[in-house]
């Protein structure tokens, strides 16, 4: 999880702007724009403070099964900002722009739905959640 978030965050500061979440993302191969950008930020960073903070980068992506976030909590760091090589090998590297790219295009699908129901003015949203929530949870 820390190299995953340190080949983004390559000046080391702990966090990353929008900017050069896009800049980083480029720079490994995945094309988006400041707007798709920008999206994902409204997503994942939970303060709202233009900074993904790890914290926030880990919170976001660790797994839910207890067994793996264990797993990625206990893994060294390998990587190593001052030569600039990726942690990764292709086949890692590969899933892990998938990842992102995966999660560009879910938040560019729900910002389509929350336009449309923007749109239909008289929806409500907290209802529309109790009719889904079939275990009350």
């Amino acid at each position: 999880m820390i190299d995953a978030f340190a080949i983004l965050d390559t000046q080391g500061k702990g966090f990353v702007t929008p900017v050069e979440l896009r800049e980083a993302l480029n720079e490994l191969g995945l094309k988006c724009n400041i707007d798709e950008v920008h999206l994902v930020f409204e997503k994942l960073n939970n303060l709202g403070d233009g900074m993904l903070k790890y914290s926030e980068f880990s919170e976001a992506l660790m797994p839910m099964d207890q067994h793996y976030a264990r797993l990625l909590g206990t893994k060294k760091l390998q990587f190593i900002s001052k030569n600039n090589k990726c942690p990764f090998d292709s086949h890692t590297l590969t899933r892990y722009l998938q990842m992102w790219d995966l999660i560009i295009q879910n938040e560019k699908a729900a910002e389509t739905v929350r336009q449309r129901l923007h749109k239909k003015g008289n929806f409500d949203t907290n209802k529309a959640f109790q009719l889904c929530d079939y275990n009350n949870d």
